[in-house]
């Protein structure tokens, strides 16, 4: 019996005490540029997170001249010290550093990224949460990033397999 009353509260603080970080794309500062998607991250732990860190993880881009793959960029700008439960922050993934400007007739055939999130939890613990996203040029030009599943936080090459 005892065993049973154990094994079932260890299960239940599990549940509760799990870290909980959403991470959505938010909006967009140019619909027509893929890249000014800002991305939002919440905190929906019960206790807060500290050294939150987004990364971008380039799956596989490609326009009409360049294409880009398994490798991760970080905004320093991006990161931030503490989250409480409940707060957002939002950020990019921002390559136009990589690609350089667009130019206007410019168009991406390809956008797979995932997102990466380190945080550390009470007790300095490391954790990292990472998603997969897709972009998608839709009729009137704009682009949309959908949703792609979760990913691994270890090896960027295995984080959405490229698709070549």
């Amino acid at each position: 019996m005892w065993t049973v009353v154990a094994g079932t509260a260890t299960l239940l603080s599990y549940a509760v005490l799990k870290p909980k970080v959403l991470i959505e794309p938010y909006a967009s500062q140019d619909s027509r540029e893929p890249f000014a998607e800002q991305f939002y991250l919440q905190n929906d732990s019960i206790y807060d997170i500290h050294a939150v860190t987004p990364k971008c993880g380039i799956a596989y881009v490609r326009n009409e001249f360049y294409r880009i793959g398994d490798s991760v960029i970080q905004n320093l700008a991006d990161t931030v010290d503490t989250l409480t439960p409940g707060d957002k922050t939002t950020f990019t993934c921002d390559l136009t550093y990589a690609f350089g400007p667009r130019r206007k007739a410019e168009k991406y055939m390809s956008l797979e990224i995932t997102i990466l999130i380190a945080y550390k939890i009470p007790l300095g613990i490391t954790k990292c949460q990472a998603s997969n996203f897709s972009g998608k040029r839709v009729s009137d030009g704009s682009y949309i990033w959908t949703y792609h599943g979760s990913a691994s936080c270890q090896d960027p090459a295995t984080m959405f397999p490229p698709p070549w």
